[in-house]
């Protein structure tokens, strides 16, 4: 009996290693994003130049000190910068010279300095030389980060669940908080 054991042990023993769990060789690829891209020199913001209120700027109730204005964009076709990632070459980044409608156009300023501004936009394609928009609609803001009136920088925002949009910035840069802590107390 003694020796009918031993030898179940080790058969056991001997193909532990057949059964056992081979590691997977389908590793997922660490996944890269990104929501904000960066120029020193500072993007073109699309639609501001020319652009009119078409909105008398209103205080916001929830962001201190902080007011919006939308704008009239004056001209509504433009070319925005656009990356993203190519699904035929793993681990490229394709940029492109994106053509866009812009939809709408707000600013946001405190002590009537432009900090950020919002831009809804519809993508385009060309088709022999005419733009035809997509049925897209994307939301970027471009925020000017030292105070010096060059946006430098442009972020997706994450979406509101209740409108499905991006529509008030999601932070103030320093410098804003720095002036506004210069202020005078209104107490």
């Amino acid at each position: 009996m003694l020796r009918i054991c031993f030898v179940a042990i080790l058969i056991v023993l001997g193909t532990e290693n057949t059964f056992c769990q081979q590691p997977s060789q389908n590793v997922a690829s660490p996944v890269f994003s990104f929501n904000e891209l960066y120029r020193k020199d500072g993007w073109t913001v699309p639609g501001v130049l020319g652009a009119k209120a078409i909105k008398q700027r209103g205080k916001l109730s929830n962001i201190e000190g902080v007011f919006l204005t939308m704008l009239q964009p004056g001209e509504v076709e433009a070319n925005l910068t656009d990356l993203h990632f190519d699904q035929d070459h793993k681990g490229r980044i394709e940029i492109d010279d994106l053509p866009i409608k812009v939809l709408q156009l707000w600013s946001f300023d405190f002590d009537g300095r432009v900090f950020a501004y919002r831009v809804m936009y519809a993508k385009e394609v060309l088709d022999n030389g005419k733009r035809e928009e997509l049925a897209t609609a994307v939301t970027v803001f471009f925020y000017d980060m030292g105070g010096s009136g060059r946006f430098t920088a442009m972020r997706w925002p994450k979406l509101d669940k209740s409108t499905g949009f991006g529509n008030l910035p999601e932070f103030i840069p320093d410098w804003v908080k720095e002036h506004r802590s210069d202020a005078p107390s209104p107490h």
